[in-house]
């Protein structure tokens, strides 16, 4: 299920409390406490505004000049690689996530499941969206992927993680293209295949650079 914030455009609140508070890295709240208690205790970045932890204000309780059209979201950038044995394929990637709380991290990720390939490998790089991923600390993680690719030398291909955030509960997925070099120990390359394994993604950095240059401006201007 879906856990997104509700909002009253007139009387410029949620009416339902925000389940992010802005700047505070692990800190993604379902409908208990104790899990936002849980999170904080973890660490993390603290919010800069006091407004952010408001879960009932909207926009730092500005909403005449501010907006926030973007909800929850993931991107990210990464580059892959794969070998396919005897109906087993073997992976693993390195990527760059970015989310709508202005959080950046650099992950990493090993995969293995079922292939249609019989022996083949894979090096490229893909690109990677996801419309209802809280935040970046949600991609850490088991999750179930599923797609294809497709070609001669040149592969192009496509994936779509099912993944839970460990956060909240919530259920989520994330759509990526990929495209690269296809390669046998014979030729010709690959020319085609299907996929279906799990993934484990950890965070190797991360961060929020505007909070961080926020605080250190603040702390700057009190010293």
């Amino acid at each position: 299920m879906l856990r997104l914030d509700i909002n009253d455009p007139l009387l410029g609140r949620f009416i339902s409390a925000d389940t992010v508070v802005p700047g505070s890295g692990p800190l993604t709240v379902a409908s208990l406490d104790a899990v936002e208690r849980s999170a904080w205790a973890s660490g993390g970045s603290e919010p800069v505004n006091p407004q952010d932890l408001n879960r009932y204000s909207y926009t730092l309780n500005n909403p005449l000049n501010a907006t926030d059209p973007t909800e929850h979201w993931t991107f990210g950038i990464s580059i892959d690689g794969s070998y396919d044995v005897m109906g087993t394929t073997f992976g693993g990637s390195l990527g760059l996530n970015f989310d709508g709380e202005g959080n950046v991290s650099l992950t990493i990720s090993v995969a293995s499941g079922a292939s249609s390939s019989s022996v083949g490998g894979y090096m490229g790089a893909s690109l990677q969206l996801s419309l209802n991923n809280p935040n970046i600390d949600a991609l850490e993680g088991l999750s179930t992927v599923v797609g294809a690719s497709g070609g001669g030398g040149l592969i192009a291909g496509g994936d779509i993680a099912f993944a839970k955030d460990t956060n909240t509960g919530g259920q989520y997925q994330t759509g990526s293209v990929s495209g690269g070099i296809g390669f046998k120990p014979t030729l010709p390359a690959i020319p085609g295949e299907f996929h279906l394994k799990e993934a484990m993604t950890a965070s190797l950095i991360k961060g929020n650079p505007v909070n961080a240059v926020k605080k250190w401006s603040k702390n700057g201007e009190m010293m």
